[in-house]
């Protein structure tokens, strides 16, 4: 039998090999090389008082009596550096367990990633700030104005956008975006009978480069390149048969140009304290002067000029309060009226983040800027200057998050029907559900645990059958046999498990159907009365440009025995909907599984389908799983 030497600490606080301490050294992510240098530091100066890492270590040689080999590779010694977090964390409790000590050191990095400094202030001004070497950033959002538009139907104008942001090292950061807008001008042109239509498709990508950094001070050059569709005239809506006039040319036929775009702007960031900041940021936008075809040209915004101004301010962890202006300067035009004048405009941000956990936040602005990419974000609502809200999702998938709660993974929430519970599905676990009734409606969902408070959907579904005839929605709301997808996210606020008196989460989603814009909102409130029995009542509400269903949805979920439950569940119509009801039988062959068998009049389980009656009984199953 072979004999080799190993190595060891004297004092070991976990059991770490030298070899599994180089190795975790050499790992990418910044936080995992701060807690290992911690810990190695921890296990080298155990009996120092000295915060400095010790050059010379006492090493007790043993005999391993194994005949497997050791990996071929050197023993490195490397020194885990000064005055490390976890270190300092260390001297200031000695009296803690490491693992109380970790969570001291887990509570700071979630800390600091709740604090983290904001990328944009609007889209019209950037600041200096980046992301750290590895760490993405996605958001999702709208733009959206206040006062309906001067054309019938729709909500008003939108402005959809997405956008990934990645940290390609300390210096560096890239990003990519897309946005979509394909209203009609929102006011009325002077001497046109009809409105315009007006669409703009803009994708492209950006660049942050950092050029100077101080404690105080950052000052970074940003620039993207973008494509830019715009298309005026014609029709853009679903099915749409008709036609409508172009502002670039007295002709008929619509105009449609792609124009590549850019911009170049150097922001500087100052830090006055750690809940304070102030960007200046100069700012240059590259537009074309005028758009066309064979039939002629007309006049567009040409090249902008300005100086961008913002403040940051943070009153609490979680939240930051910022409001910023752009300042366009010489003969910049970023805006046009309804008499197709173009002139110059400031426009002004104001906003909150609130950060629900490490790896979620939201964003609520008003603004009058409209564009949604670096070089649109100066240009205000086609056709008319006006404040418009914007709302934001952001989600940091690279960042840490640690919980004090310790919840049984096995506790599952498998959900409801046509009305939900409150509960969300564990963090990272994902739920999987399918439902197909007798007349071939059908619907698929996904949810999925992307934080300790907050849950990603996504379903696509299409409806077989034809609403009731007394729906104040028909054929407003769906053409039988039409596919469509939604997207969402739920918020847990209050929870049971965490010592609340019930359970409260809202939930927000989105979709298409006949070419409108439907949003959902819902409240779900669950009170679990034991481990068997408990009661759900959710107001729920819809919104579009053809209707404002509003409806209150109750259940209770009774579990029979360990595999089978049954499940009443009701909508009682308020506004614009219609009452229906669902009875269900749940089987369960194990904990994270489960067969619904059910009947209903429901016209679907999917959003505001739940609040329409269907226009004849439907049996069906609904099946999923959570894992």
């Amino acid at each position: 039998m072979s004999r080799f030497l190993i190595p060891s600490l004297l004092i070991p606080i976990l059991p770490i090999s030298p070899l599994m301490a180089t190795q975790g050294l050499e790992k990418s992510s910044e936080i995992s090389k701060d807690i290992n240098k911690g810990i190695i530091s921890n296990n080298f100066n155990k009996e120092s008082t000295d915060e400095k890492v010790k050059e010379n270590y006492t090493l007790e040689w043993k005999k391993h009596e194994k005949e497997n080999k050791l990996p071929t590779m050197s023993i490195q010694w490397k020194p885990s550096g000064e005055k490390q977090d976890f270190k300092i964390i260390e001297n200031q409790n000695p009296k803690k367990s490491l693992k109380e000590k970790f969570k001291i050191y887990i509570r700071k990095i979630n800390k600091e990633y709740l604090e983290a400094k904001l990328l944009r202030l609007g889209n019209a001004v950037p600041t200096a700030n980046r992301l750290n070497e590895g760490d993405i950033q996605l958001s999702v959002g709208q733009k959206s104005s206040i006062s309906d538009a001067d054309y019938a139907g729709g909500t008003g104008n939108q402005n959809y956008m997405a956008k990934i942001d990645l940290g390609l090292n300390d210096d560096m950061m890239l990003g990519f975006f897309y946005a979509n807008s394909d209203d009609p001008l929102h006011a009325s042109l002077d001497g046109y009978s009809e409105h315009p239509e007006n669409r703009w498709i803009i994708y492209g990508a950006s660049l942050s480069w950092q050029q100077y950094e101080s404690k105080k001070i950052r000052i970074s050059l940003n620039t993207s390149l973008e494509n830019w569709n715009v298309k005026s005239g014609g029709c853009n809506q679903y099915r749409c048969t008709s036609t409508s006039p172009n502002i670039f040319n007295s002709n008929t036929s619509p105009v449609e140009n792609n124009n590549i775009v850019g911009s170049i702007s150097l922001p500087i960031t100052w830090y006055l304290s750690r809940k304070f900041e102030i960007t200046f940021a100069p700012k240059g936008v590259f537009l074309p002067d005028s758009q066309g075809n064979k039939n002629g040209n007309g006049k567009f915004y040409g090249n902008n000029f300005g100086l961008g101004l913002g403040v940051t301010y943070n009153p609490l962890t979680r939240v930051k309060i910022f409001s910023s202006a752009f300042l366009p300067i010489g003969s910049s035009q970023n805006s046009f009226d309804k008499y197709l004048t173009f002139k110059k405009e400031p426009i002004f941000s104001g906003g909150i983040n609130y950060s629900l956990d490490s790896k979620i936040s939201f964003e609520g602005t008003l603004t009058n800027g409209f564009g949604q990419s670096p070089a649109t974000g100066i240009l205000t609502l086609p056709s008319r200057n006006q404040i418009l809200y914007s709302a934001r999702l952001i989600y940091k998938p690279t960042n840490y998050s640690y919980s004090d709660d310790n919840f049984d993974s096995s506790n599952v929430d498998l959900g409801g029907l046509s009305v939900s519970t409150a509960r969300i599905i564990n963090k990272n676990q994902t739920r999987v559900r399918n439902t197909i009734t007798s007349n071939n409606t059908w619907s698929s969902r996904i949810d999925w645990g992307s934080s300790e408070f907050f849950n990603f959907d996504i379903a696509i579904a299409r409806i077989n059958q034809n609403s009731d005839s007394s729906n104040p929605l028909i054929d407003k709301y769906h053409n039988p046999g039409e596919l469509y997808i939604r997207g969402g996210g739920k918020i847990s606020i209050f929870s049971q498990e965490r010592g609340d008196l019930l359970s409260t989460s809202l939930r927000v989603s989105g979709g298409r159907l006949m070419g409108n814009g439907w949003v959902f909102a819902e409240m779900s409130n669950t009170y679990s009365f034991n481990t068997k029995t408990s009661l759900n009542i959710n107001p729920k509400m819809s919104s579009s440009g053809n209707g404002n269903p509003v409806s209150l949805g109750s259940s209770i979920i009774w579990q029979l025995t360990p595999s089978i439950a049954f499940i009443p569940e009701t909508n009682i119509a308020l506004q614009e909907s219609q009452s229906n009801w669902t009875f269900a039988i749940r089987l369960s062959p194990t904990y994270n599984t489960f067969i619904d068998l059910y009947t209903t009049n429901s016209l679907s389980f999917v959003d505001t389908g739940q609040m329409q009656k269907s226009d004849s009984q439907s049996y069906g199953f609904n099946f999923g799983t959570v894992f």
